[in-house]
């Protein structure tokens, strides 16, 4: 959910569908993070992390969706994402671990 801070209004800004794997559904999103106009929402029971474009709204996979493993390319109930200097750090809480993925690839 969306709340504008200047009017009080409480809009629907991802999921909200029912839960499931598809790209415009959640399955208990744990947290969400903003950089550079684009919003990054870790899907734990999906185990990924999706991007939202701020200007267009299109959804895409950023990280894991390959289902629930230890590879590197995959991710077990991610928990949070945060960024530094280009690079994001994804919490892969059941696979304890943090795994850092550079923006600019």
């Amino acid at each position: 959910l969306k709340k504008s801070l200047s009017t009080g209004e409480v809009t629907l800004f991802m999921g909200g569908k029912g839960q499931g794997d598809a790209l415009h559904q959640l399955a208990s999103p744990s947290s969400i993070a903003f950089q550079d106009g684009d919003a990054y929402v870790a899907d734990s029971h999906n185990n990924r992390i999706l991007k939202k474009s701020l200007s267009t709204g299109e959804v895409t996979l950023f990280m894991g969706g390959k289902g629930q493993g230890d590879a590197l390319h995959q991710l077990a109930s991610p928990s949070s994402i945060a960024f530094q200097d280009g690079d994001a750090y994804v919490a892969d809480s059941h696979n304890n671990r943090i795994l850092k993925k550079s923006l600019s690839t």
